[in-house]
């Protein structure tokens, strides 16, 4: 999807030459208050993509001017609005990045933050593990890709090179692979560890058997292909790629199943995403993605998402809406996220979620004013992305600093779920 997430603290601001108002608020809060943007450009090392001199736009809840401004050198700005204003930056590349439904004191963030990192020479001690041929190890600083650590099994353990990030506190996963593909992984999961030049780390714990599924039913006809991927992942990075990329085709029976191992730990969270590949004629793919405790079992049933997997968002030109359906069964999201691609230029939104309590939501575009504005085409002459995201309270600042093929942030509530929908007239 190219909808973004993501986020950092910043340091409190002054707004842009402008005097703070006097509305103290009421029992709930400041109605007026300084609300500050963070932008980085996507991807940070392109030639002009730089963080500074970009429009930003500040809306009042009735689309009215509030501030028209540029950001600073270090990518911020800032403006006094009332709450429910919103504020859109125009990226290098013509893309338009909103925040809606903002609220006083709001520290925004819009694209990844660059993540400082070094290399630490280490050593690395670990026992042998039971048919255990190559040893591989995961941080929180990988990304992903892991490191070739065979050797760690020695007396004398093994010296190498990490790369650390965020002050050199880093979860550390060891698997041993084996040698044949029947035989599952074990691994030592070791959380919140801290590397520095010359420190020695020892996984003392005891193997643990790598063996999760996930099982899923009561598959539409529709979805003729369904990729299941499952991650673990620990301080909000991804630790183990592993059971990514596994396609199943369903039979007639509506059900299918993932069975690669993957590694579970009470102290991580264990990520499952689905995604329809989409067959025959379609109108659009969808994923659903859900995290929390990891378990050795995964139940989705398809029974329950049925109708908003089957029934793409629309845009609804004379009301300046996007219109979709996120499904009747209890869960109610706290965000959403939808991204309009209006002769093939991006504009992704951001907004507290708004429906009808009957399973129908709705996300209002913002009116920019003179160039910035938008000529909304025809229907059927764009692709609308819509995503719910429940589960993500915590996160609702920084839901425009994702970084798109990265695992989806996981914030302070451990359990969620995204569902993403898609009108992509592409697709046949």
């Amino acid at each position: 999807m190219r909808a973004a997430l993501l986020l950092l603290p910043w340091l409190a601001a002054c707004g842009d030459g402008l005097p703070a108002p006097s509305d103290a608020g009421g029992d709930d809060g400041p109605t007026t208050g300084l609300v500050r943007v963070q932008y980085w450009p996507q991807p940070n090392n392109l030639p002009g993509n730089a963080a500074a001199g970009r429009p930003v736009i500040f809306l009042n809840p009735d689309d009215s001017i509030a501030l028209v401004t540029r950001t600073r050198d270090d990518g911020t700005a800032n403006a006094f609005v009332p709450a429910g204003s919103s504020v859109t930056v125009v990226a290098s590349d013509g893309s338009l990045w909103s925040y809606l439904d903002i609220q006083p004191g709001d520290e925004l963030t819009i694209g990844p933050p660059p993540v400082p990192v070094e290399q630490v020479m280490v050593t690395l001690r670990a026992p042998a593990a039971p048919d255990g041929s190559t040893y591989w190890l995961y941080t929180t600083c990988d990304r992903g890709f892991p490191s070739f650590v065979t050797g760690i099994e020695t007396p004398f353990g093994l010296r190498t090179a990490l790369t650390v990030c965020d002050g050199g506190l880093t979860d550390l996963l060891l698997v041993s692979r084996k040698q044949f593909i029947d035989t599952p992984d074990k691994f030592i999961f070791l959380p919140g560890q801290r590397l520095s030049e010359g420190a020695s780390i020892t996984f003392s714990e005891p193997y643990l058997r790598a063996e999760t599924g996930v099982i899923a039913t009561s598959v539409p006809i529709s979805i003729g292909f369904l990729e299941v991927r499952q991650l673990l992942v620990g301080r909000d990075l991804m630790l183990d790629t592993q059971g990514i990329g596994n396609t199943v085709m369903f039979a007639s029976n509506g059900m299918a199943s993932m069975l690669t191992p993957v590694p579970v730990h009470p102290d991580a969270t264990l990520v499952t995403q689905l995604d329809d590949l989409g067959t025959g004629r379609r109108t659009g793919l969808h994923h659903v993605i859900s995290w929390g405790p990891a378990t050795t079992l995964t139940l989705v049933d398809f029974g329950e998402l049925i109708d908003s997997l089957v029934r793409p968002p629309a845009l609804d030109v004379a009301k300046r809406e996007v219109n979709w359906f996120h499904g009747r069964d209890g869960v109610i999201p706290e965000s959403a996220i939808v991204t309009l691609f209006v002769d093939g230029v991006p504009w992704t939104l951001a907004s507290a979620f708004h429906s009808d309590g009957d399973g129908n939501a709705w996300l209002h575009l913002p009116v920019l004013p003179g160039a910035f504005g938008r000529a909304l085409p025809g229907e059927f002459q764009t692709e609308v992305d819509a995503v719910t995201l429940h589960g993500t309270s915590s996160m609702r600042t920084r839901l425009l600093s994702w970084t798109p093929g990265g695992p989806w942030p996981i914030g302070a509530e451990r359990t969620g779920r995204v569902l993403f929908q898609t009108t992509n007239h592409n697709v046949l």
